[in-house]
This record gives C-alpha cells, sequence and structure tokens, in this order.
C-alpha cells in the first residue's frame, strides 16, 4: 500500500497536458465531490435549466478536466445534447469563455425524436459527439468554435466506418462558428430589437398593467385537437374533421381533448 501511495503522490505532482475519455452519461443523484458540484453549478448552471446537465456525471467530468488541466487538449466522447438545448447554455458559454478553440464533431444518432433507429454509434438513444477542447495558458477573450457533423440518417456501421478512415481531426471539414449573445452555437434564435414593446409581460407571474401592447391577456380559443381541427387548406381541414367525426377520440380520453 505504501508503494501505491507513494506513486499516486508522485503522478499528483506531475503536469498534464491531455485527458482522453468516454465519461458514464448517467445523472449522479449522491455525490462526495461537494467542491466539484458546487463548482458545476456556479459554471454550467448559472443560466437556470440546467439541473438535467450539472447532475450529469459526462457534464461533472467536463469541469473535472477543465479545472485540472493548465495547458493542453480534453477530448471527451459525449451525449450531444448540450450544444442545442437550453440547459447546456452554460456549459456553451463556458467552454467559449475559458478554452482557446472548441472543436465538435456531431455524430448525431439522437433517436428520440422522428430520426430512424440504427443511426447511433453506440446503440443507445442519445445522439453523441466527440469534442477537443484546446486550453492555453494566454488564451484570447473568447475561443474560435469549429463544428463538423455525420449526416443525420447514416447507419451506425456506416458511421464507425468513417471514423476509422478519418485518421486524423485534420481530415474533417470543419466550420467556424460564431455564437450568438445567447450562447446559441446551432439553430441560432433570432432577437427582436430591445425597443420592441413585447404584446404583454409578466411580473412575478402577474401580467402587468403597464410596458406592453395589451391590458389584458388569454390563449384564445383552445380546441384541443388542433392537428384536425386546424390547417391552411379548406379541402383538407374538411378532410380531417370528417375523419374526426367518423373516428372520434375515446370518451375518457378528456372534455378538452375531444374539442369541448
Amino acid at each position: 500500500m505504501s508503494g501505491n501511495r507513494k506513486k499516486i503522490d508522485q503522478l499528483k505532482t506531475q503536469d498534464i497536458h491531455i485527458i482522453i475519455g468516454n465519461p458514464p452519461y448517467s445523472t449522479i443523484k449522491r455525490s462526495n465531490y461537494k467542491k466539484l458540484n458546487q463548482k458545476v453549478k456556479e459554471t454550467y448552471g448559472r443560466f437556470g435549466k440546467a439541473n438535467v446537465f450539472t447532475g450529469n456525471a459526462y457534464v461533472k467530468a467536463f469541469r473535472w478536466a477543465t479545472d485540472k488541466l493548465e495547458e493542453g487538449i480534453i477530448a471527451y466522447i459525449t451525449p450531444s445534447s448540450w450544444l442545442t438545448e437550453n440547459g447546456g447554455r452554460g456549459i456553451r458559454h463556458h467552454f467559449e469563455k475559458e478554452f482557446h478553440a472548441v472543436y465538435v464533431y456531431d455524430l448525431k444518432g439522437n433517436e428520440y425524436g422522428s430520426n430512424p433507429r440504427g443511426t447511433n454509434v453506440f446503440g443507445i438513444r442519445e445522439g453523441i459527439s466527440i469534442t477537443f477542447l484546446i486550453k492555453k495558458p494566454k488564451r484570447q477573450e473568447k475561443a474560435n468554435i469549429y463544428y463538423a457533423a455525420i449526416d443525420e440518417n447514416t447507419k451506425k456501421k456506416e458511421k464507425l466506418d468513417i471514423i476509422k478512415n478519418t485518421i486524423s481531426v485534420n481530415h474533417l471539414n470543419f466550420k467556424r462558428i460564431t455564437p450568438n449573445p445567447y450562447d446559441d452555437w446551432l439553430n441560432q434564435r433570432v432577437a427582436f430589437p430591445e425597443h420592441y414593446i413585447p404584446i404583454y409581460a409578466k411580473k412575478g407571474g402577474v401580467i402587468t398593467e403597464e410596458g406592453h401592447f395589451f391590458r389584458t391577456y388569454s390563449n384564445g380559443y383552445k380546441t384541443g385537437n388542433d392537428a384536425q381541427l386546424v390547417n391552411f387548406s379548406k379541402v383538407e381541414l374538411h378532410k380531417q374533421v370528417e375523419s374526426l367525426v367518423a373516428h372520434p377520440p375515446p370518451k375518457n380520453f378528456g372534455d378538452a381533448a375531444i374539442g369541448h
């Protein structure tokens, strides 16, 4: 045991320049790493709506590696949801803030939506990405962000063949991304000018009397069956309503659901 202890102490004093891993993708409910958990909340969780991310093991691994590395490269294989979801904003914000350059190779494969099965490289339903984080002691104010992706519908075997034959990241067709003020990297939202008057405004969950266009707010008429009762085509709408009448939902489906 003493020999192992000595070896561990020696490793702690050595500089680390490369961290490579495929961290667990599960959420950790209990953890003894209080300082790490707090740091994750203060950074990646700073914009709220990030509970799903800040409790995840791979997100904690990103934070640990970032703090551990003075200079070098972090290369992780992880889920790719942090790239686009609102909860991943803090991650994207701090990647841009804390690194010199970020390279993301998006392997796609998110099978929770309408994408076909069998497109994920690991046989799971979450999309996967390979992320390279480049850290330098003296870096610019914001990192350069680069992105490359495999086609959405490429099957698992084809993806693995592409990765195998790529040999080097230098052969990937990375494109430069400029994040917007909301830390969107992909699918960037278009912000309305701040001087525009909002339709309505809430403060503390209550609609205010001033500062917006309307004094009252309503969701309007709700059919509960928009898929059947709304259509830009009068002909198609007629067909949809006829189908709904001919095949009504079950009685226990609820009044709201059948358009009452």
